[in-house]
């Protein structure tokens, strides 16, 4: 600043004083030469007076005793508020808030003595009241020959601001760091680790100090097992680091791993890795959030294993299993039901059951499953339907499926092919008409030849009667016509005669099939077909023994099969069905013929009705369960086959039925 009582060191002020030993020359080259000095002086002057108010900090000269202000240039005037002419009448307490008064001073005193150089983050109060922030720097100066202290104030307002707003961030970023439940690392350019959160200590068992300033791949071989451990791994988990740091970018093959660790106590578990860049300076970290899914790998295991228990199950099923919505259409089927209609599974699903089968069946299976899911009702229903052009019986279960919100979304549908079943049921009940007319016709021909048995014998005495008669008539010259009455009721005797003889003739009839060439294991496994499922419901288990051993015999096919059916269905029906009985079927051949051997385990044949067994109409069955024909007949077809029949009985336990038939017989 121009200060017009400055004068050039060595200068007395006095131009012409007396003693002076100058002349009028040297005087006046003086005073040229002080003019000079004036004129850069006040250059200078004004030169530092334009840079002192075009600086952007505040500046102020304070006097060092008064703390008063000499002056400020215009940046401190806007700072504070106060016009220039104000600026000299404040002290250092005008421009601070009182509260911060004893720091202020301590800071002052410091800059005084040169303790420091820069008082940081002081308060500064305007004239309005509102307060800024500034860093201070304090020189001291001599102006007008006073000591002062020249100050400079730097707003660091924004500065302040930015630095509480990243102390927020950072205390929202510890915050999230610390509550979140997942585990968060972060990795700096480095390599290094730099955060571990409260949450990764918990997951991995190692504290955050075990782990920080350490390299990352270092860490991680002391958490992956030692038996999926290897350099290899190592190696790309320090490419995957290096990648990120080196370009801020995470391919997505690198994006989310799922790792297998072990915890200090021993237990291995799961740990599901996310990667992603940090951008921090000029370069970049790496951020991996790791998650426990330990619970959920145990879930999934226990799943995949129930699945695939599920889809053994399903696809080692002999029954055709599919699911369908309300539509018709096939959301799932088994290799069964692909097979049953011809292909595999994928070339059906999405199909509907109208494109499937033909339209008339197709719409009766859809309409079942739509009644099912509309209802929530299941079915059993026993239909027939068409696979590859044939028309097959099946007994199908519809049953609702519903989602975890109760919601019928779908049908089950499982279906068992019972066309042999049903085939066979109904040539049961055929052979059972043909067994009922057999015993009619039997009943017939036990009846004739009782009636002929008991006819017989007083015809015959009747007719030698009446021929004794008529010789002595004869011989007494009866008359004619009294001869010739005799002679018609011999006749009528002779007539009745022949008709008892056709009742016996017809009791004698057998099958009138040809004799041939019978196979007896086929007959006995045909009959053991026709009769397995009412031996289930006695609980009644058929088996057979040494029966492909035997040679073919001479008979009539439908006798054998008539005989065999009666066994094993005399055996069936003696059996109560409370507990767990068998009838074993065996053969063996003997010389000239083989021996069959029905042996049960049906409780046996009381001794009192052993006799009786053979005997028509003898029964001991319940009223409506037999006829007493069925021994009877039996023992007339093996009798008529040339054989023997033969029981062995053992009262409460079983009884044995063997019969004999010869390999030869003569028509």
């Amino acid at each position: 600043m121009n200060d017009p009582n400055r004068r050039k060191a060595g200068d007395t002020g006095e131009v012409n004083a007396p003693g002076s030993e100058r002349g009028p020359r040297e005087t006046a080259t003086s005073s040229a030469k002080r003019r000079s000095e004036d004129e850069a002086l006040a250059k200078f002057d004004r030169q530092f007076q334009a840079m002192f108010e075009a600086t952007t900090d505040g500046v102020i000269v304070v006097d060092s005793q008064t703390r008063r202000f000499y002056t400020g240039n215009l940046a401190l005037s806007r700072m504070l508020g106060y016009a220039p002419r104000e600026i000299r009448e404040l002290t250092i307490r005008d421009i601070h808030p009182p509260d911060s008064m004893h720091f202020v001073m301590q800071q002052f005193e410091k800059l005084v003595r040169r303790e420091q150089t820069v008082a940081r983050d002081i308060p500064v109060k305007r004239k309005d009241g509102s307060l800024f922030h500034a860093d201070i720097t304090c020189n001291p100066v001599t102006l007008a020959g006073n000591a002062c202290l020249m100050g400079f104030f730097h707003d660091v307002s924004e500065r302040k601001r930015v630095e509480d707003r990243l102390k927020d961030t950072e205390s929202r970023f510890r915050s999230v760091m610390e509550q979140s439940s997942e585990g968060i690392i972060l990795i700096d350019e480095s390599g290094e680790i730099i955060e571990w959160n409260r949450a990764q200590e918990q997951i991995t068992g190692r504290s955050r100090s075990e782990v920080l300033g350490r390299p990352t791949w270092e860490v991680i071989s002391e958490l992956i097992p030692r038996d999926k451990r290897s350099d290899q791994f190592l190696e790309v988990a320090e490419q995957w680091v290096t990648h990120v740091l080196r370009t801020g970018q995470v391919p997505q093959e690198m994006r989310l791993h799922e790792h297998e660790f072990v915890h200090p106590d021993g237990t291995r578990r799961y740990l599901q890795v996310l990667l992603y860049p940090i951008r921090a300076g000029k370069g970049f970290w790496t951020g991996v959030i790791c998650r426990d899914v330990t619970d959920r790998k145990v879930v999934e295991r226990a799943l995949r294993e129930s699945e695939e228990k599920y889809r053994t199950l399903v696809e080692s099923a002999g029954e055709s299993i599919a699911t369908v919505d309300r539509r018709g259409t096939f959301l799932f089927m088994n290799k069964t039901a692909a097979a049953r209609l011809g292909g595999q599974p994928e070339d059906y699903i999405g199909k509907t059951m109208s494109e499937l089968f033909p339209a008339e069946i197709g719409e009766r299976h859809a309409a079942s499953v739509r009644r099912v899911i509309d209802t929530g009702q299941g079915e059993n229903v026993v239909v027939q339907t068409e696979l590859q052009g044939q028309r097959r019986w099946q007994n199908t279960t519809i049953q609702p499926i519903r989602d975890a919100t109760g919601k019928i979304t779908a049908a089950l549908v499982m279906a068992r092919d019972i066309h042999e079943l049903q085939q066979a049921r109904q040539e049961l009940d055929q052979y059972r008409e043909k067994m009922s007319r057999a015993e009619q016709l039997a009943s017939l021909g036990a009846l004739s030849a009782t009636i002929a048995h008991e006819m017989t014998q007083p015809l015959t005495v009747s007719r030698l009667s009446l021929e004794e008669a008529m010789a002595e008539l004869k011989d007494t010259g009866a008359s004619a016509t009294v001869m010739e009455s005799l002679k018609e009721c011999l006749e009528g005797i002779a007539d009745a005669a022949g008709r008892v003889e056709q009742f016996r003739n017809f009791a004698r009839q057998s099958s009138r099939e040809t004799p041939s060439q019978v196979q007896l294991q086929n007959i006995v496994t045909r009959t053991i077909r026709l009769l397995e499922g009412k031996a289930r419901e006695r609980r009644v288990s058929l088996c057979t023994q040494g029966l492909g051993e035997l040679p073919p015999v001479r008979a009539n096919e439908k006798d054998m099969e008539q005989m065999c059916f009666a066994l094993i269905q005399n055996a069936i029906q003696a059996a109560d069905g409370s507990k767990q009985h068998t009838l074993a079927i065996s053969g063996r051949q003997h010389d000239g013929g083989i021996t069959l051997r029905f042996e049960d385990t049906c409780g046996g044949i009381s001794p009192e009705h052993v006799d009786k067994i053979f005997q028509p109409f003898f029964t001991t069955k319940p009223y409506g369960e037999g006829t007493g024909l069925g021994l009877c007949i039996t023992k007339r077809l093996v009798t008529q086959a040339g054989g023997t029949i033969r029981v062995e009985n053992q009262p409460g336990k079983g009884v044995a039925f063997c019969v004999t038939l010869p390999l030869r017989r003569s028509e």
